[in-house]
């Protein structure tokens, strides 16, 4: 495992990704994506909590018949 900076906050964690054994993996739907910058358990479950926000309300109907 090796030491890395957060690209978003700065701030320092420990990422396994090279040994395919990293926490974020554990996070369901979050897959590590070649060539993107980590980022801290806080700031991923920020992004991944925001996704599904905007996800659930463009679903849903905007009471406007078509």
């Amino acid at each position: 495992m090796n030491s890395t900076k957060c690209f978003k906050c700065g701030e320092k964690f420990v990422c396994g990704i090279d040994e395919l054994s990293c926490w974020c993996m554990d996070i369901e739907r979050v897959q590590p994506v070649e060539g993107e910058e980590c980022l801290c358990k806080n700031c991923l479950t920020a992004k991944i909590n925001y996704e599904n926000h905007v996800k659930r309300y463009s679903d849903e109907d905007d009471g406007y018949a078509d």
